[in-house]
């Protein structure tokens, strides 16, 4: 008798639920609604120079949090390099690979082993200087931005479009 009500109360879920989807399609509600209601909820896009706004802040912070803790146990060369080049492309400033060594807060020789593997890992590319032959500039590859651009509209949406943190405290 224990499985029949089971079964009796599976078949009614089951009604119930293809109810709601007749009266989904029934309605003159677009696909793209429609779609849009079954979709987890996605940040919206934000322009770029918002993007690259929370990239500057979101670099001050961490630099901030360097000067809280007296241990390199935070240090990430790498991303802090990700991260200057994707304000700095959005910005309209060119960066030299002796700026990006820097933007990294680790010595230049530690550095520039980090730009290669970013170079080796496609996220980053040296371009000559056409005015100066002894210098190259350091700049994102395509793949390389988008995803820094996603990554920082997550953080945006996370933070909310007024700046604030989770905790819903105004960030610097």
């Amino acid at each position: 008798m224990g499985d029949l009500r089971r079964m009796s109360t599976l078949v009614r879920m089951l009604a119930d639920e293809i109810h709601r989807a007749e009266d989904l399609f029934a309605s003159d509600t677009s696909a793209a609604e429609i779609e849009q209601d079954l979709l987890p909820d996605t940040p919206a896009v934000q322009p770029i120079e918002s993007l690259a706004k929370a990239a500057r802040r979101y670099a001050r912070l961490r630099q901030r949090r360097a000067a809280l803790f007296t241990s390199d146990l935070f240090a990430d060369p790498a991303w802090d390099i990700l991260i200057d080049l994707f304000a700095s492309e959005h910005e309209g400033r060119k960066v030299a690979v002796t700026s990006a060594c820097l933007a990294s807060a680790v010595p230049s020789t530690t550095a520039l082993r980090w730009l290669s593997l970013l170079e080796r890992e496609r996220l980053v590319e040296r371009v000559g200087d056409a005015s100066d032959k002894r210098r190259s500039f350091v700049q994102l590859t395509r793949p390389a931005e988008e995803s820094m651009a996603a990554w920082f509209g997550l953080m945006v949406a996370e933070w909310g479009s007024e700046g604030e943190s989770p905790s819903g405290r105004r960030q610097a």
